[in-house]
């Protein structure tokens, strides 16, 4: 004769319905005694409320909860390189004031027909891919190399290098790039 301890809980809200909770092995073995014919004797006592099923569920949702704090933090991450490193709206506005006043303090130029510095047959502007036509007005940079002034302003309001040497224009002014945040 076996003795086996089955503990059954009243569900709140049920009325007399009884639930008796038996662990799947401890079903099985008790399954297997009475098909073959032996006697089991249950004794079944009133437990405490059933924490397993709660407890069941507890890897999945951690889970659920670290993959979401992952999701979010790398979204943080992904916003916060976006706003730094475009030109968004957003950016630094007396950053961009101050980088504007130290590009106005480049050489502007207006070319002129048979000129000896520029030859308007050869050149372009690296930055629109256009030759360079009699009374266009250009910006020559430290570095020698001549852009339409409306096409080079821009793109240095944004990346602060030549387009064709990657000189750091603002530095070759003398400026350092910390001292205009502000």
């Amino acid at each position: 004769m076996f003795f086996i301890l089955i503990s059954f809980y009243f569900l709140t809200g049920t009325g007399n319905i009884v639930v008796i909770m038996v662990s799947h092995p401890k079903g099985r073995e008790i399954l297997e005694l009475v098909q073959k014919g032996i006697l089991v004797k249950i004794t079944i006592q009133i437990g405490t409320s059933h924490v397993q099923l709660i407890d069941s569920h507890q890897p999945f949702v951690f889970a659920f909860i670290t993959v979401m704090i992952i999701s979010l933090a790398s979204l943080i991450f992904y916003c916060a390189q976006y706003f730094l490193y475009t030109g968004s709206p957003f950016r630094n506005q007396s950053y961009r004031k101050e980088t504007k006043k130290v590009i106005g303090q480049l050489p502007l130029h207006t070319v002129k027909d048979g000129e000896k510095g520029v030859d308007v047959d050869a050149e372009n502007c690296a930055v629109c891919i256009e030759n360079f036509k009699v009374s266009d007005l250009v910006r020559i940079l430290p570095c020698k190399h001549i852009f339409h002034s409306t096409c080079i302003d821009p793109w240095l309001l944004d990346h602060q290098t030549c387009p064709m040497c990657k000189l750091d224009v603002i530095k070759a002014l003398g400026y350092w790039t910390a001292s205009l945040t502000v």
